[in-house]
């Protein structure tokens, strides 16, 4: 996965950030593979999964302030992490023109990236998500195939990816229970046929229905990981040359899809600019009292009606205790905090 956002022309980014907007997320996975066939018609086999993740962040420099690990969110260049987890699978022909496959793929424990354990929960964790396919296939002619896939991808088991992004009401980024993109398992649909034209070519065709995992209230965090395409439909085609060798090629064409979402303040959702501080209640036994205010060209501060307020200089996710009476709006003033 990867996204690329240019600065505007003043400086800051889509998420007021400096300089240029993205994350860069490579995967490589590799499974040596061995089968047993139990019956004539039946076989099962199992994969041990070895991974390999290559990941970095830049221009995220406002989430310096929501963060457990300052220093570790952004800019770092490159970070490797290395994993593992297993596949296991059974297929089967159960008619002469009639198979049927199924499969289970473990979560993939990777370690942590730690230049970026600021970022991610469970300090830097990007496992990969379990899933499990069933599938069937009928030949219906000696030239005509369709086949018929289902998969299920259970992201919520990953902190990092499955958390929601308002789990910054009470955790920082890179906590267990941090924030993460929020995303929801998903079910996959996929449908292809094959037809034999000739000896020597070979078409084929598909099309692919997910859910989308990316919910209205983590838009925010998911500009960095757009992941909302739900439909795409394939062509492809293999041809057999004289010499034996086959080339093939395909195309693939995902349909437009956009998730709104808002950017949430503390009086009305905005795009904005964002004051982090923190106030102490001037109440003993009380919980301190904090909040957070956006707005592009200024933010409301929050006071204290009868006693005024303490800053601190630590910085976090800001809210405010809704048992106490003591806190009310008064007058904006510009600020040129991070961007939320």
């Amino acid at each position: 996965m990867n996204t690329d956002y240019p600065a505007f022309a003043n400086g800051p980014n889509l998420l007021g950030g400096q300089g240029k907007l993205g994350v860069d997320l490579m995967q490589l996975i590799v499974a040596p593979t061995a089968a047993y066939k139990i019956a004539p018609n039946h076989s099962i086999g199992i994969s041990p999964l070895l991974g390999y993740q290559r990941f970095k962040a830049h221009g995220v420099q406002a989430f310096n302030g929501f963060t457990s690990s300052l220093g570790n969110v952004t800019n770092r260049g490159y970070d490797d992490s290395f994993g593992y987890g297993v596949r296991i699978g059974y297929m089967g022909k159960l008619t002469p023109t009639f198979s049927i496959g199924a499969a289970y793929a473990s979560t993939m424990k990777f370690d942590e990236f730690s230049k970026y354990k600021g970022l991610f929960a469970e300090q830097g964790g990007m496992d990969i998500p379990e899933n499990y396919n069933l599938g069937v296939a009928w030949q219906a002619t000696p030239a005509f195939l369709v086949a018929l896939d289902y998969q299920r991808i259970n992201y919520s088991n990953v902190n990092s990816v499955g958390n929601p992004s308002t789990n910054l009401a009470f955790a920082p980024l890179g906590a267990d229970n941090g924030p993460g993109f929020g995303w929801k398992d998903v079910d996959v649909w996929k449908l292809g046929v094959e037809y034999r034209y000739s000896q020597q070519l070979t078409l084929r065709a598909g099309y692919n229905h997910t859910d989308n995992p990316i919910q209205s209230r983590d838009v925010v965090f998911n500009i960095l990981a757009p992941a909302v395409v739900k439909d795409h439909a394939t062509l492809g085609f293999t041809y057999t040359l004289a010499s034996g060798n086959e080339l093939t090629m395909a195309y693939m064409h995902a349909f437009k899809n956009d998730v709104t979402g808002l950017m949430v303040s503390s009086a009305a959702p905005t795009r904005s600019r964002c004051t982090r501080t923190r106030w102490a209640s001037p109440i003993a036994g009380r919980c301190n009292f904090s909040a957070r205010y956006c707005h592009r060209t200024g933010v409301e501060s929050p006071r204290f009606q009868t006693t005024p307020p303490r800053l601190f200089t630590k910085t976090g996710f800001l809210f405010h205790d809704d048992s106490s009476a003591a806190v009310r709006w008064t007058t904006p003033r510009l600020d040129t905090a991070g961007y939320q």
